[in-house]
């Protein structure tokens, strides 16, 4: 991602944000498509989530950016204080899951299940 963000920051000013996001997701899209084909293979596996970060910069800057933009000064505390917790529990709630499914269900069923999904 942090190789997506200097990309956009480098030449995103010559595209429409609009247009960013469009490619960002088509190529998101693309990447996780692929990564159902290659399940088995560490590499190209690695080079997908590269590639899923990379475009993610080219949807999340333009987004952040217009939001900054958009948000009056005297709601910016609120509104990036929200989105700050947001995301804190976008990235916790999956090791959440994962041990309340460990209590209820077992060690072994769950390492399995997630290696599965």
């Amino acid at each position: 991602m942090a190789l997506g963000a200097a990309v956009v920051g480098q030449f995103g000013q010559q595209f429409s944000r609009l247009v960013l996001s469009l490619y960002g997701s088509m190529g998101m899209g693309l990447m996780l498509v692929a990564m159902a084909f290659v399940t088995t293979q560490l590499w190209p596996t690695l080079g997908l989530i590269g590639g899923i970060g990379i475009f993610a910069a080219a949807i999340g800057i333009p987004m952040q950016t217009t939001i900054q933009e958009q948000t009056p000064p005297t709601m910016r505390g609120k509104v990036f204080g929200l989105q700050n917790n947001l995301v804190n529990i976008a990235l916790s709630l999956p090791l959440v899951l994962a041990s309340v499914a460990e209590t209820f269900l077992g060690y072994r069923w769950s390492l399995e299940a997630w290696a599965r999904w």
